[in-house]
């Protein structure tokens, strides 16, 4: 499969519910626990973060989930089953994923710039908690996935979400 196939760029609408979303954050909370990408603030952090979620959602078939809180049961995406999404926003950043994120659930990478993003892959939180892949060098130690060759591919997580819907 090419990798252009899972490229999405926001429509005007889905543009201005990521900007709406990303007022009124409170990032000084101290539930908010996202650092800002270097060379960014902490609102261009947050409105990519964002705007990424609603680029799946609709390469996923999904509904985006807004609840305004950074962790939250049902996911960040509403499906058949709780999708998390992490954006990076270059090819050369990996999958991270927290050593508090549920095992279960399935974890999409996106990457890109508001408003065009990627979907380079998925995996579950417990296929990334693998013990060579802890990563001690940040605020917050986490799992990162050293490369893509190991997510699985983007046509594997639509056919099972559709299949879900659908059964």
């Amino acid at each position: 499969m090419d990798s252009t196939d899972w490229w999405y760029t926001l429509t005007e609408a889905q543009q201005k519910a990521a900007r709406r979303a990303n007022i009124g954050r409170d990032y000084d909370s101290p539930n908010h626990k996202r650092l800002p990408v270097p060379g960014m603030t902490m609102e261009e952090t947050q409105l990519n973060s964002i705007a990424a979620e609603i680029a799946a959602a609709s390469l996923f078939c999904c509904v985006w989930v807004d609840d305004g809180k950074p962790d939250h049961e049902e996911g960040d995406l509403d499906g058949p089953f709780p999708i998390e999404v992490r954006w990076v926003p270059s090819d050369d950043r990996r999958l991270i994923v927290k050593p508090r994120d549920i095992p279960g659930r399935i974890v999409v990478l996106m990457s890109g710039l508001f408003p065009t993003y990627k979907a380079r892959g998925w995996m579950r939180v417990e296929e990334c908690q693998r013990e060579d892949w802890w990563f001690t060098g940040m605020k917050v130690p986490n799992y990162r996935v050293p490369n893509d060759s190991y997510l699985h591919d983007n046509e594997e997580l639509l056919n099972m979400v559709i299949d879900q819907w659908y059964s």
